[in-house]
């Protein structure tokens, strides 16, 4: 199902790209995928957070790094369904993990915190406000699916698993393996490979 109006807390929700210079990013992703941008921010401010809609319905964000937790840029962000923000926050440390960026309020219409796995990889969390996440999904011009590329696979599990209930499932593809997450038989859409080519730690769009 492409459209989308909530999702189950423990399944990623929804993404977005924090860059230096988010009007040539919107300009450029308006080309690729025909993206419909709108700047949440007021006209006086620096900051700009776009949402970027397909058929008019919520798809991504677009975001300056202006007033926000300090993520490094460029990123793509991938943001998991959460119940309470401040609450998975806890979860994290406990599960030694960071809280790169306290929870607080984003423009976007959900609760959020900048979070990263025992790795150093970083992630978000969403608590749903105004907006539940992306409505549109899983077809050209959507998001899809985001991948985490780590090089404690193992680790990884057992982070994931504590804080947001996922399940592992494991598979050999050649020389290296991926895991496919799942949350109460619901795929989490969040595969974690292990790759020779992995330098550091990041979640990818």
């Amino acid at each position: 199902m492409s459209e989308r109006d909530a999702y189950p807390p423990g399944v990623p929700c929804w993404v977005a790209a924090v860059v230096p210079e988010p009007d040539d990013a919107v300009g450029f992703y308006r080309e690729l995928f025909g993206w419909e941008p709108e700047n949440l921010m007021p006209p006086d401010s620096p900051a700009k957070h776009f949402l970027c809609r397909l058929r008019g319905r919520d798809v991504a964000a677009v975001l300056s790094p202006d007033g926000a937790p300090p993520p490094p840029v460029p990123m793509w962000a991938t943001y998991i369904s959460v119940e309470s923000a401040d609450d998975a926050a806890r979860r994290v440390t406990d599960a030694g993990g960071t809280v790169v960026g306290d929870p607080f309020d984003a423009p976007g219409g959900a609760r959020v915190a900048v979070l990263a796995d025992p790795a150093g990889a970083l992630f978000c969390v969403w608590q749903p406000g105004e907006r539940r996440g992306a409505r549109l999904v899983n077809e050209p011009g959507a998001w899809s699916m985001s991948q985490l590329n780590t090089p404690d696979p193992e680790g990884a599990k057992a982070f994931y698993g504590a804080v947001f209930g996922w399940d592992a499932d494991t598979f050999d593809v050649g020389e290296t393996e991926i895991t496919l997450w799942r949350v109460r038989g619901t795929w989490a859409v969040s595969p974690s490979s292990r790759s020779p080519a992995t330098s550091s730690p990041r979640w990818c769009r």
